[in-house]
């Protein structure tokens, strides 16, 4: 079951050593190619070519096959003389080819009739088209483009956003926004996951290996560091793997044989930003954000023409303050005496207070305090006195009173509600710091031996990291998270030229990635242990819960490691260039994790007064004639059970020390698994005629599954499961977790035809198979976490529910309380394997069948030169994806197959149905059917009537998957006789309905989509000042889910942050099949950069006096533009309406509507919005056991537009030096971009709101920053 990984590494280096080298599909360099003809267009063989690398010297020599052809291979990235002479003809020489990485360059050369010593120097000479390959369609962003195109992100210079203006590149957000309102990384290239994404540098891996994509990189590349990258955006030709999206491949800079640096200074400030729509709509002034990043290159020649170095060195500090709002206790509270406006006061008899007289905080409708925390006029307070009124008469507890008492007291009583919890409202502040350096050393031995290595590391520490609440509760305590980030990338590589026709290159590397998201007190285990988070004030209002400003959680920390290992072999032989190769990656994600489930390595207690409960009568709690009994009432018992320290719940999350023993209490989960991949390819790039390349490649990708070292710390289910399947006693036992993948074969095929023989027209086509691999975080956090018996999540309510107190809750009581979990029989680590037959716990696994991703994928388009080096291409694509990477919960609720559905259906026609009659037996009054008790629980003058009953709701709404949730939730098909399994296949998982939904999640390969694109696109390489690339696409994605489940696995209720792609109907998936949640019909992307014509070296202005030359010219601008349509949405329906899954809520049906229906006014209330009335009145909820009429991303939200320019000037100091000033503007006309509304749900009040405000308050997003400006000076020599 679990065999030897080093036993296959054995096997594979075995393999290595018969079949010598082999091509990797980690692109490093390049490919130069040519055919040499003489002038009647004879092909001319045994002529020698030359290949000289012009910034170092270095020289390669071939000559031309009978085919008339030649190839250099590994070639690095550059500018190259390439020269051919044969005896009988004239010297052939062509300088300034630019070879860049991935994209073979080709000359066509006709050399003419003379003696060698006679030479014909060109400029140039490469084709500009395509003519040497069939697929690997994308674009090259080069050392221009990338120090040029404004870069104003935060926390760092990410090159990789510059993905986002590649042709079929979308983000499902807007530029760099990464989808804040959709679930994955939400960038896609041309209809592929969002985690299909591939980032090498210098052919070594420097992906985020546990959740790739979303344009980040552990390594923080900045354009500095960087020569080059390419990305490929479909039809690759075998040589590339791993992923089925995108290959982006960048190369840092190499020295030359001059000394070249640069020293640099980018700055960032609110002063010459644009405001927030949403801050400024509530009357906020600009967030305080400043970003200083210095660094500096510098490169050269350690010995000329031999050993070249170059380093990077680059710092980045910020500080953000935040506005850190904390409820705390008010003076009189803390001593433990309570006030609330009395029911007699005056006050209470008037609108609004007529309804809601309770306590209030300052600027509520129903407000009892003014902004200084004071009773207003007219309200009467009376108060209560917990220690008085205490019935053991034990006070005040300690603990919690140095906890109260070191907290600020309240400057700000709009939170809260005024009389007893108000909050203290700062400026916190969080502080990025980073420094990412790059060292580059290459030596060349001879021209048949050469060598590079490159070492790049540094640290990315975010000190109170927001993104994880991690602020101080309140100034001078510490930090509750601090994040520290430690990247570490290696790459080796030898090219080693055996004969002119044969070359071999190794590539060896490292990618290492540490993230610990710490608790920063060195004294957390020491901390308090109790939290106020049962405070029944969390719940009201919107009102936060109050904080221990000392935490005890222990933190979560993950490390990557990927080893890689890549041999490569070219071999040219008449007409044929062949390559084959392997890719050897062996990944370990090893996880540190404080969480254990949903609860903690620390001991954690809460004050819960639905478990400690408050009897009325012996605290004399105020009745309903003093106090208001909805909200104050049920306040003052939290309030009562916090300060006098009376436990509700007492938690805390164990792992095993082994099989039959638990760890000690505060052990953390340690998981350590392994993930090898190993890729074979073979290619051969056939010549049939001079102006004709055949592609032909077949790779074999080998993905196994998770190994581990213990077998004991890799469990999995043994029996069948999955929806069709079910069972109340699985048994988690040592074993794969799925099966290793060993067919994966995917063949590519092409041709690349030139049909005026000129190289001036390409016409390309290929068809491709590619494979995807699964994500380790998925693992990591959903499966090893929760396996049964690898951890168990200990929830005592007896302790409290005696009326505990947290003084009398000792060390030696705690023991004894959490024996009784981990020592009685059947509960040891072994024992818990078996999960109880019914609990409200989840838990996720992923299907024994599940396969890597497979992606047909196929291209035909051309290519052709017009004048000025400009290059038209259009290209027809197109996808068709299965087995993609999915998520489901298998505990939906059966309503078909049981004969639910027609019950319920019956009862709604007013018949009784024995189904229910059966089910509801238990539970329904005496002298009526369940079926008649249905009926009555929403007649009004029936005795039976109740509103609060869930039954009832359900029942009125037609939700049946929502009764049956209930129903399940309250053991009915188990006391009705119907047995365990009639709703939920696994009811050992039932989830908590509405709020959890089921509770078995598989992870399974099931989901699928297509793509069709026609992209066209016209680009003009850097010459003579000026670049551009613009292109506009028309495409149609669709699928069953969108992203890959990662961080989020099962989305829930009606999320817009992936709701609809969960599956609404398991019995029919297919249901899901819609446009992509990140489709968009049109795109429109371009970028730019212009030297204005002016000053030395330029057409105007060469002659200027030093003066003029300084103040006129060296001016050039670069920018880029986005316009793209909207993507999809889909509409809900109403809170409880499970009408078909009690997973999702139903997707709302709509008469008469069209996709493009939404588009953004001004309601009459001013707000801004979607829907108009009329519109909303068209929305319904389909019947019971029905699908909407319209489904999943039927609408369209609104369009996307970016413009973003840089403008800079470059003096020269002297010949040799120069100071580059830079303004870089994103967002340069301020556009606002709306995309999710304020609510998805028909029905909600904030349905189809897009006002800025409003949807930050719901939790959504603007995907559109403000503009940002950052300045830059950069000295150069």
């Amino acid at each position: 079951m679990f065999r030897d990984t080093l036993s296959l590494g054995s096997s594979v280096a075995l393999f290595l050593l018969l079949f010598a080298a082999m091509l990797s599909s980690a692109q490093t360099t390049s490919r130069v190619t040519g055919v040499v003809r003489d002038a009647s267009g004879a092909l001319i063989s045994g002529a020698q070519v030359t290949l000289t690398d012009e910034a170092t010297k270095v020289a390669f020599t071939g000559e031309t096959t009978s085919a008339g052809t030649y190839v250099f291979d590994a070639v690095k990235p550059g500018t190259y003389t390439v020269r051919i002479a044969k005896a009988g003809f004239k010297t052939f020489e062509s300088n300034g080819n630019v070879v860049t990485i991935g994209q073979p360059t080709a000359l066509t050369t006709s050399l003419q009739v003379g003696v060698p010593t006679e030479t014909m120097v060109v400029s140039g000479a490469a084709d500009l088209v395509q003519t040497a390959t069939s697929g690997n369609i994308g674009n090259l962003v080069d050392s221009v483009a990338l120090n040029t195109l404004p870069i104003v992100t935060s926390r760092g210079r990410n090159t990789l956003s510059l993905v986002e203006l590649e042709p079929g590149v979308t983000d499902s957000g807007g530029f760099n926004q990464g989808g804040p309102n959709v679930a994955g990384g939400g960038v896609h290239a041309n209809g592929a996951r969002d985690r299909a994404w591939n980032y090498t540098l210098d052919g070594i891996d420097i992906n985020e290996t546990s959740a790739g994509g979303s344009n980040f990189s552990p390594l923080r590349t900045n354009p500095d560091m960087l020569s080059e990258f390419r990305v490929v955006t479909s039809n690759f030709t075998s040589e590339y793997g791993r992923n089925s999206g995108a290959q982006v491949e960048m190369v840092t800079r190499s020295g030359t044989n001059d000394y070249h640096g640069s020293a640099y200074f980018f700055y960032q400030t609110p002063g010459l930003n644009a405001n927030d729509p949403a801050s400024k709509e509530q009357g906020f002034g600009r967030p305080q954000f400043i970003q200083k990043i210095p660094g500096f290159t510098f490169g050269g020649p350690i010995f000329k023409n031999k050993t070249f170095f170059f380093t990077n060195f680059q710092w980045l500090r910020t500080l953000t303050t935040n506005l850190n709002i904390q409820p705390v206790y008010t003076q009189q509270a803390r001593n433990g005496i309570f006030r609330f406006i009395d029911q007699n006061s005056p006050i209470c008899n008037k609108d609004p207070y007529a309804s809601n007289c309770f306590n209030a905080g300052f600027g509520s409708d129903n407000a009892t305090v003014d902004a200084s925390g004071n009773p207003l006029p007219g309200v009467n307070v009376v108060t209560y006195d917990a220690v008085a009124n205490d019935p053991e008469a034990m006070g005040l507890d300690p603990s919690v009173q140095q906890v109260v008492n070191s907290a600020p007291l309240p400057n700000d009583f709009k939170t809260g509600e005024g009389l007893n919890v108000a909050a203290f409202d700062w400026l916190a502040a969080e502080h990025e710091q980073q420094l990412d350096y790059t060292v580059r050393v290459d030596h060349t031995f001879n021209s048949r031996h050469s060598v590079f290595v490159r070492w790049s590391a540094g640290h990315q520490n975010t000190i109170g990291d927001t993104a994880n609440l991690g602020l101080p509760i309140f100034p001078g305590t510490p930090n509750v998270v601090d994040t520290f980030r430690t990247p570490k990338n290696l790459a080796v590589s030898w090219r080693w030229e055996i004969k002119p026709t044969l070359l071999n290159e190794l590539v060896v590397g490292l990618n290492r990635f540490g993230f610990n998201f710490a608790n920063p007190d060195p004294n957390f285990r020491s901390n308090p242990v109790f939290n106020f988070f049962a405070d029944p004030i969390c719940a009201q209002n919107g009102i936060a819960c109050m904080n221990v400003p000392l935490q005890n959680y222990v933190g979560n920390a993950r490390f990557l490691t990927t080893y890689q290992l890549a041999d490569n072999m070219s071999y040219l032989h008449g007409a044929h260039a062949f390559k084959w190769g392997l890719n050897f990656r062996y990944q370990r994600h090893i996880d540190q994790r404080g969480n254990i489930g949903v609860l903690d390595a620390a001991l954690a207690v809460n004050f819960d007064p639905n478990v400690n409960t408050v009897d009325s009568g012996a605290f004399k709690i105020p009745d309903g004639t003093v106090i208001d009994q909805g909200n104050d009432a049920l306040n003052l018992q939290g309030y009562i059970n916090g300060l006098l320290g009376r436990v509700g719940s007492i938690q805390q999350g164990f792992v095993p020390q082994d099989p039959n023993t638990w760890a000690p209490p505060g052990t953390i989960l340690h998981a350590d698994f392994r993930m090898p991949e190993y890729d074979f390819y073979v290619q051969d790039s056939w010549r049939v005629r001079p102006n004709l390349v055949v592609d032909l490649g077949l790779r074999w990708e080998i993905k196994l599954s998770p190994r581990v070292t213990n077998a004991n710390n890799m469990l999995r289910p043994d029996g069948p499961i999955g929806w069709g399947f079910s069972s109340d006693s699985l048994v988690w036992k040592p074993g794969q977790l799925y099966r290793d993948s060993y067919h994966d074969l995917g063949p590519s095929i092409g041709f690349a035809w030139d049909p005026q023989n000129n190289g001036k027209t390409s016409v390309r086509g290929n068809f491709r198979i590619a494979f995807d691999r699964m994500n380790t975080f998925a693992l990591s956090s959903a499966i090893f976490q929760g396996m049964p018996g690898l951890s168990t999540q200990v929830t005592d309510q007896a302790f409290g529910s005696a009326h505990g107190r947290l003084s009398k809750l000792t060390p030696e009581v705690l023991t004894g309380i959490f024996n009784n979990y981990l020592t009685c029989d059947g509960c040891t680590p072994t024992g818990l394997r078996q999960p109880p037959p019914f609990s409200n716990n989840s838990n996720t696994v992923v299907s024994p069948n599940w396969r890597p991703p497979q992606t047909y994928m196929w291209s035909l388009g051309i290519q052709r030169e017009l004048p000025y080096k400009i290059v038209w291409e259009t290209n027809y694509l197109g996808r068709r994806a299965v087995h993609l990477f999915g998520a489901y919960d298998a505990n939906q609720a059966k309503i078909r197959e049981n004969g639910f559905l027609d019950a319920f259906k019956t009862v709604a026609g007013g018949d009784d149905s024995p189904l229910m009659d059966q089910l509801l037996a238990s539970i329904v009054p005496d002298g009526i059917t369940g079926s008649e008790w249905l009926h009555d629980l929403n007649d009004k003058s029936s005795p039976f009537f109740d509103s609060s009953n869930p039954y009832g709701i359900y029942f009125a709404k037609g939700a049946v998957a929502g009764l049956a949730a209930n129903a399940q939730q309250d053991q009915l098909p188990i006391t009705s006789g119907l047995g365990s399994t009639f709703f939920y296949s696994y009811p050992q998982f039932s989830g908590s309905f509405p709020g959890s939904p089921g509770g078995f999640v598989v992870l399974d390969s099931s989901d699928f989509s297509t793509y069709h694109a026609l992209q066209t696109q016209v680009r003009r390489s850097f010459s003579n000042g000026f670049t551009f690339q613009a292109s506009y696409v028309w495409s149609k994605s669709m699928d069953t889910r969108s992203f890959d489940p990662t961080f989020t696995t099962v989305a829930t209720a009606s999320s817009p942050f992936g709701a609809s792609s969960t599956p609404f109907d398991l019995d029919h998936r297919k249901a899901n099949y819609a446009p992509s949640d990140f489709d968009r019909t049109h795109s429109f992307q371009s970028i730019w950069v212009y030297e204005l014509p002016f000053g030395h070296g330029k057409r105007w202005g060469q002659g200027w006096n030093g003066f003029l030359d300084r103040a006129l010219g060296g001016w050039e601008i670069g920018g880029f533009a986005i316009i793209q349509s909207g993507r999809p949405t889909t509409v809900f329906s109403n809170n409880n309406d499970y009408t078909l899954s009690s997973v999702v809520r139903t997707v709302a049906n709509c008469d008469q509507c069209s996709p493009d229906m939404f588009k953004i006014h001004r309601n009459p209330d001013g707000l801004l919005s979607y829907v108009t009335q009329d519109q909303k009145d068209k929305f319904s909820t389909p019947g019971p056991g029905e699908f909407s009429n319209v489904g999943r991303n039927f609408f369209r939200l609104a369009g996307y537009k970016n413009l973003s320019m840089s403008i800079g000037k470059k003096t020269r100091i002297t010949e040799r030096q120069q100071l580059e000033l830079r303004l870089e503007i994103q967002n340069l006309t301020n556009s606002v971009h709306y995309d999710e509304p304020g609510s998805n749900r028909y029905n909600n009040g904030d349905f189809g709101i897009v006002d800025p405000a409003t949807v930050v308050g719901d939790g959504r997003g603007l995907t559109s920053d403000p503009r940002k400006m950052q300045l830059s000076a950069k000295y150069s020599f």
